[in-house]
């Protein structure tokens, strides 16, 4: 460098005619002016910049001792923000560190909602299986309607003809309208409408249905029954009744309906002699189930009928004594047997 300042300056003298400074950092008044290095003008270009070799290496020491610590600088910096803000930092550190972190929340958040998801779920659909269980069950028993005790006959004249009936809830809040009717025969046909009753129960409980010369307790509906005496015949409780008195549901006479004008059959208990009663005709013919039938009684078919009750339980049908005076009725209360 040392060299070029040096043809510099003779250059200069060579235009100028006039002596300059050769060495500006040589202690010497080169050009004899009396100046010297940088004390003298003709070294201003020189003494701002320094020594080319000399200064510049030290300024670029300089510049990269600065530039190593900024970089130092920064990377600390940056491994800081990078650990404390993972969003925000843009150097190889930070996307590692924000990789990690971003690894590390979206495994937990995942994890965490997902078992949150899990429990919310399971938890929501047990409660849904239970409230449903718990729906079903209180249906079922809120269509509990059942015959619970006939008389349809006794010694002498037929003054406590009767039926009772257990009734969970009350017909009309389930939008229900009951109806018991009877089916029997009329001359060889079987599976005609005998007696139709609709029931206007205006309360839960047991519910009872008699004549009005009723003698065997207060009954809470008065009706005509008409109940047919020593004859098959089958007691039903249902709803939606749209038949009639004299319908014949056994066209054919052949032991099966063929046609049930309700929509819900609730319940049904037949009461049968000795068998057959007729072998000329099968006006016999019942209509409940065999669970539900009972009969003969000796050589008749009972006059009384009452079903065994396990609380409000609906179970086994039994019959009673023929006479009244016996005194096993007991309408107006559920009969519990041993």
């Amino acid at each position: 460098m040392r060299s070029l300042v040096l043809i510099a300056a003779l250059a200069f003298t060579a235009c100028t005619g006039e002596p300059v400074e050769l060495v500006c950092d040589d202690n010497v008044d080169d050009d004899g002016d009396g100046l010297f290095d940088c004390n003298d003008p003709d070294c201003n270009a020189f003494c701002a910049g320094g020594d080319a070799d000399t200064d510049a290496d030290a300024d670029a020491d300089a510049d990269s001792d600065t530039d190593s610590d900024s970089d130092a600088d920064s990377d600390s910096d940056s491994d800081t923000d990078a650990d404390s803000d993972s969003d925000s930092d843009s150097d190889s550190d930070s996307d590692s560190d924000s990789d990690t972190d971003a690894d590390s929340d979206s495994d937990s958040d995942s994890d965490s909602d997902a078992d949150s998801d899990s429990d919310s779920d399971s938890d929501s659909d047990a409660d849904s299986d239970a409230d449903s269980d718990s729906d079903s069950d209180a249906d079922t028993d809120a269509d509990v309607y059942a015959l619970s005790e006939v008389r349809r006959d006794q010694v002498s004249t037929d003054n406590d003809e009767y039926a009772e009936l257990y009734l969970s809830t009350t017909p009309a809040s389930n939008g229900e309208t009951l109806t018991l009717i009877v089916i029997g025969d009329s001359g060889a046909n079987s599976g005609v409408i005998e007696s139709v009753t609709q029931v206007s129960s205006t309360a839960s409980g047991v519910w009872v249905i008699a004549e009005s010369t009723f003698t065997l307790g207060s009954a809470d509906q008065i009706g005509t029954l008409d109940f047919e005496n020593a004859d098959n015949v089958t007691f039903m409780l249902v709803s939606g009744f749209t038949g009639a008195l004299g319908q014949d549901l056994d066209a054919e006479d052949d032991c099966f309906l063929d046609v049930t004008p309700w929509t819900t059959e609730y319940d049904a208990a037949s009461v049968i002699g000795p068998v057959p009663l007729d072998t000329a005709s099968p006006y016999h013919c019942t209509y409940a189930t065999q669970a539900n039938t009972v009969g003969p009684d000796g050589d008749f078919a009972p006059g009384h009928i009452q079903r065994c009750f396990t609380g409000t339980t609906p179970g086994a049908w039994t019959y009673g004594p023929f006479d009244v005076a016996a005194g096993t009725d007991s309408p107006g209360s559920l009969t519990t047997c041993n």
